[in-house]
Order: structure tokens, then sequence, then C-alpha cells
């Protein structure tokens, strides 16, 4: 998460919460081959499917985190303008992905609206793959600043790629090599906005997902996510005030100087089931933070629309039959559009995936 700045004058995240252990790694012991935090990236990566990584002790990281206090601060004004200046830039998936989310446009679990706000930029229009989509002019003079901070993910993005490439036995370029930022994506930059939620009306304000995507990498202040983990990675914990009783979630803290990454449905993909794809939603912030307005920013990281969704190991992978029954698979661009109408259609049953496998034998096909 960023740097001490935007933590100051918040009220501490609570000490009396359920909270996940989420494994910390050093940037810097990545960058210097270290052994063990290379282990460490893909164990987390299998069991948790979430890691706090710290940028503090690279430069390359403390750059990220200074374009990511930025880029929080650009996230509050841009949320401040007038809401019939925001609906002017509608978001209208599953075709159109970008601009504005308001408020209630989707639903939670329980069918009620939800309670978040967002502006989503596509990283296409950053790096001038694609003519620029229409947006407030507070974004246009921030450009700079958001194809920066799209670069800098990208790079940080890299290095866990070639790790966990090299982890599954593949060259260490194999993850990376299908997110050639030449090439079109549906990777994206969102900036989101939870209101504080009324004392007498606490719940989910987005509902429980796993991403799509490759992975991502969030910068949050405050509290509000949780993250649903296995019985075998729960932390008792009686039903109180603060949360529900349900043993699965658990609020994830967020970590000065770190930036919470997690893995995306292709990554549990390629793997063939290796790497965990873990479900997450956002609820309200505990203790005091809940009286606090939140914002959060979300780089999320898809493979190029022509990148093949199958494993890249052997023992699994998404094929579909069509047509005269042959074997086919998918295109990234083909299967994400399939799984937003599914969740957009309410056909898609939000759940885990991968991770928390035997350990086993297995071949790179590539």
């Amino acid at each position: 998460m960023p740097t001490p700045v935007l933590f100051s004058g918040l009220p501490p995240f609570p000490s009396d919460v359920r909270t996940a252990s989420i494994p910390r790694l050093s940037l810097a012991r990545l960058l210097a081959g270290d052994p063990g935090e290379h282990a460490l990236l893909f164990e987390a990566c299998r069991t948790f499917g979430f890691l706090h990584l710290d940028l503090r002790d690279a430069p390359e990281g403390k750059a990220l985190l200074q374009d990511a206090e930025k880029a929080l601060l650009l996230n509050r004004a841009l949320h401040d303008l007038p809401l019939h200046e925001k609906m002017r830039y509608p978001y209208e998936p599953p075709e159109q992905l970008f601009g504005y989310k308001h408020v209630g446009r989707n639903k939670v679990e329980s069918g009620q609206p939800d309670r978040y706000e967002a502006f989503t930029f596509a990283q296409d229009d950053l790096l001038g793959l694609i003519s620029p989509f229409p947006n407030p002019s507070l974004v246009t003079s921030h450009r700079p600043l958001l194809r920066s901070f799209t670069l800098k993910c990208r790079a940080v993005a890299a290095h866990l790629f070639a790790s966990l490439s090299a982890s599954l036995s593949l060259p260490s370029s194999t993850l990376s090599s299908l997110h050639d930022p030449a090439l079109q994506s549906g990777t994206t930059i969102r900036l989101l906005r939870y209101p504080p939620h009324p004392p007498s009306d606490r719940r989910t304000a987005l509902l429980g997902h796993t991403d799509i995507g490759s992975i991502t990498l969030l910068f949050a202040v405050l509290g509000g996510l949780q993250v649903s983990l296995p019985p075998s990675l729960s932390t008792p914990w009686a039903s109180t005030a603060e949360g529900p009783g349900d043993d699965a979630w658990h609020y994830i803290r967020p970590e000065q100087g770190h930036v919470l990454v997690n893995m995306g449905d292709a990554m549990t993909e390629w793997s063939g089931g290796l790497l965990r794809s873990d479900l997450h939603r956002v609820t309200w912030a505990p203790g005091p933070q809940a009286q606090e307005m939140r914002f959060s920013i979300a780089f999320l990281m898809r493979p190029e629309y022509t990148a093949r969704m199958e494993s890249l190991v052997d023992g699994g992978g998404e094929k579909k039959e069509e047509g005269d029954g042959e074997e086919t698979v998918w295109t990234a661009l083909k299967w994400e559009r399939r799984k937003s109408r599914a969740i957009i259609e309410g056909r898609d049953v939000a759940k885990s995936k991968g991770g928390m496998v035997e350990e086993r034998e297995f071949q790179a096909k590539i």
C-alpha cells in the first residue's frame, strides 16, 4: 500500500477483527534472486493466491509507490466531480469496460445495489494502441501519470511472472510473453471509491468474485477488503459487530509500503490449477475506519487478446467443443467476454479456483 503520507490522520486498522495472515515478500530479495523468496512467492500463490509485496527496498518499487500516492490523490479529486459530469462517461459492460460506474449500478449477493463507484481506464488507450476514450479534463491532464503508473506496475508484474514461470518449470519469459504491451489487451487501471456504510446497514459493497485476468496489484489505505480462505488457513472467530461469523471471510490489513498482489483466473488456467485465484469481496471498513471514505486503485493485468487460454503444464486447461465437436482453445478476448457475460447474467457461481494441490511432477508444454 502507499507511503505513510496517506495513512497519516486516518484511524488505525483494528486488532480485534478476523484478519488473514497474508504472506509478505520483498521485491528487493526477488530481484536479488533469493531462492527462499522465490519459493515463498510460489507457495503464497498456491495457498492464498494473495501476498503483500514490500516495494520500499527496491528503487523501482519506491518509484511505483510514489506514482501510487499521486494516483490516489487523483482518485479523490476525480470522484469529487459532480455526478452529472461523471455520468457523461458511462461504463457499459460487457463490451465497453471503461469509463464511470456509478454507485448501485451492479448487485451484490443479496440482490441489493452495490456500494462503490469507479473510473476504469484502458492500458491500450494510455499506451497509444487505440484512439483515446473520452474522459474528464482532470483525467486528460493526468495521462502522463496514469501512463507512468501503468508501466511501473507492468515492470513489477514482469518480475513476478518470471519467478512463477521458473517455479512452473517454464522458460522465465513465458508468462510475460503473454502480456505484450504492443498488443491490445483488457488490462486496466480502476480508481474506486466506497462511501461509508450507515451503522445500521452494513453489508457487502462489492460482491464476492475472483479476478478474470492474470495478476492484480491493489493499492489502498483503509480496510474493507476480505478474502475467503480454505478451512486450513482460516482463523476461528466468533460473530461480532465487525464481521460475519462465517469463518471463511477474513479482512486483509493494508500495509504501508506494500502492494497487495493477487492471482487471477488466467494464472490458474495456465498453471493447470497449481496457482490459486481466491474469492474476495469488499465490505465495510472495520472499527473507526468505517466512518471514512475508502479509496483504492486496482491495476488489473490481463493477457493480450490473442493469448491462448490453456494449461502450459500437464494436467489441465480449459478447452471447449464447438461446431463439429472438435476441441478448441479459447483466446483471451473470447474467454474474458464469456466470463464477464456469465457474471452479469448471474450464471457465474463465484468460487476460489486452483491451488492447494498435491505436489506432483509436471512437464512444460512449451
